[in-house]
């Protein structure tokens, strides 16, 4: 994920426009870096939450990730060209 990818503003903006950076973040998915005096923080979307812990599990998991790499390199594998939806 690059860090270009987040929108950063002040604690005092969003507390002006809490609307705003809430549908920022249901409806475009945005990620809202928020500066405060104590440091920053992150707002997203729950969907997008759960996702990013399901991939940390997922990775975080040395034999699911390696088996999962090796199904993926599987020779038996038909490209989706080849197959008719």
């Amino acid at each position: 994920m690059s860090v270009d990818i987040i929108r950063h503003t002040t604690l005092s903006n969003v507390s002006n426009n809490i609307d705003s950076f809430i549908d920022a973040t249901l409806i475009d998915n945005e990620i809202i870096g928020i500066t405060t005096d104590l440091g920053n923080v992150i707002m997203m979307n729950e969907d997008n939450y759960k996702d990013l812990l399901l991939t940390l599990e997922v990775y975080s998991n040395k034999n699911f990730t390696k088996s999962l790499i090796e199904a993926t390199q599987d020779e038996d594998l038909v490209d989706e060209s080849e197959v008719s939806w």
